[in-house]
């Protein structure tokens, strides 16, 4: 949002040129931007700034719990809420290991109770991974075709 404002502010600068700014301090008036391009990319970049306004980021850790009769029908609720959610493009999964802390994730004021963090995705994996190999070598070994 900050370097937006930026590129709109230098655009901003640039709509007119050096000549009409001297113009304007000597006789007082104001002038119209003489470069239409800089004013198409201060107005696209202040449309850039009300959609950026419009959007919001952060995390979420919604947790929904699942009952039933038995255990057979709390789980295939839940796997039919985990499917559901999954194909909305969330990431959902069945918490087994670390239930105690998603639950005591949706008290007020725990937000930072759950464990299920994922300080690493698959592109920062990616990224750290070695781009090289070892090389393959001869498809054939000489010494045992000799044998």
């Amino acid at each position: 949002e900050v370097w937006i404002a930026k590129v709109r502010n230098h655009h901003r600068a640039l709509e007119k040129s050096w000549r009409a700014y001297l113009r304007e301090t000597f006789t007082r008036d104001t002038l119209p931007p003489d470069r239409e391009q800089h004013v198409r990319a201060s107005r696209q970049a202040s449309r850039a700034l009300e959609r950026v306004g419009e959007c919001q980021f952060g995390y979420l850790n919604l947790t929904v719990i699942c009952y039933g009769d038995s255990a057979r029908t709390a789980d295939a609720l839940a796997e039919k809420v985990r499917s559901t959610v999954h194909a909305l493009g969330f990431m959902a999964f069945n918490e087994r290991l670390h239930a105690l802390s998603a639950w005591a994730g949706t008290l007020p004021g725990q937000w930072a109770e759950p464990l299920r963090w994922y300080f690493v995705t698959g592109g920062n994996a990616a990224d750290l991974t070695l781009a090289g190999t070892l090389p393959e070598g001869q498809s054939t070994n000489p010494y045992l075709e000799t044998q």
